[in-house]
């Protein structure tokens, strides 16, 4: 199925060119400013990466994924345009659209833990309300409840804007978050300010000190260890392996473990996102629901790990059962 035409026959992708965001997308003093540090980085990375199965997983012969719309023709097609707009490639179908979708949002709230779009709206030539949404920059935006959202516009920039500020209101603004299960945007902002304090080959000392002069009895392998106990322990809740790849400080079943706990910890980003888009449906009052079959629930994803730890299964049963989930 072809989801969009070329420009010069789309009439929508014509409407949308025709619309002007109220706020900005990037601020052009401030490009290449933005440096993640080392694990904050990582953590992100890995949150994002196999919260929905990409593209090549869909073309499986054993693939049993499949995203099914509920709805008229009409409103489906409604419902199809405006989660296009989420996505950075044409999808295939409406099973890679959602897949394509959800992991596009995930990448944009795993940054820093939110992501803000806001809502455009334009009449086409049957006289019919469009949608679309625009993504904002974030890391200026304040948001005043019930009221309006602004963003700081860096004073280079205020020249070329001709503006202090911008805003929209609250209403033409859909912003995701972190769910409040995983502790939500706060707690996954301190996470991640936690993880940057160890970012980095080494103490700061160390990386002050090339000769070595200062670091010699310095013991490393300690150090090593507690930055691996500290990065396990802020981020327990999500199972995170701190990219360890060693068996160092950690057995196997330990883990495995960590494993299920972390695709958990993704499946419920994963229902999260879908939930927020098919309320944002419901809330520009198109009439179609989508939902997405052959991906464990979180629920289920908790039992495989309950079973791990009482013996009922050992790892290879473990993978099988999570295949899916990669």
């Amino acid at each position: 199925m072809k989801f969009r035409k070329p420009f010069t026959e789309n009439p929508r992708e014509q409407l949308k060119q025709s619309l002007k965001p109220r706020m900005a997308n990037y601020f052009q003093s401030l490009q290449g400013t933005y440096s993640p540090r080392l694990y904050e980085q990582f953590f992100s990375e890995d949150l994002r990466t196999g919260v929905m199965p990409y593209g090549f997983e869909l073309g499986r012969e054993n693939n049993q994924i499949l995203a099914t719309f509920e709805g008229s023709d009409e409103e489906n097609e409604k419902a199809i345009n405006l989660l296009s707009d989420f996505c950075e490639h044409e999808p295939r179908n409406e099973t890679d659209l959602i897949c394509k979708a959800v992991n596009e949002i995930s990448q944009d709230v795993s940054w820093e833990g939110r992501a803000v779009y806001e809502i455009l709206k334009g009449i086409n030539n049957k006289g019919k309300a469009e949608f679309y949404v625009h993504q904002f920059y974030r890391a200026r935006t304040i948001k005043v409840p019930f009221y309006k959202y602004f963003q700081i516009v860096p004073k280079l920039d205020r020249e070329y804007l001709k503006a202090k500020y911008l805003s929209c209101p609250v209403e033409d603004v859909f912003e995701i978050t972190i769910p409040s299960r995983l502790g939500g945007y706060k707690r996954y902002k301190n996470i991640l300010n936690e993880l940057a304090k160890y970012s980095g080959v080494g103490p700061g000392f160390f990386r002050q000190d090339p000769y070595q002069e200062l670091t010699k009895g310095f013991d490393f392998g300690d150090y090593r260890r507690n930055q691996m106990v500290f990065g396990f322990s802020i981020t327990r809740k999500w199972g995170w392996n701190y990219r360890n790849l060693a068996n160092e400080y950690e057995n196997e079943f330990f883990k495995v473990h960590k494993y299920i706990t972390f695709k958990w910890a993704q499946a419920i980003l994963r229902d999260h996102i879908i939930s927020e888009l098919n309320e944002l449906l419901i809330r520009l009052r198109i009439d179609s629901k989508f939902k997405i079959e052959g991906l464990l629930k979180p629920s289920e994803i908790l039992e495989v790990r309950e079973k791990l730890k009482n013996g009922e299964i050992d790892f290879e049963e473990v993978f099988k059962k999570l295949k899916y989930q990669d």
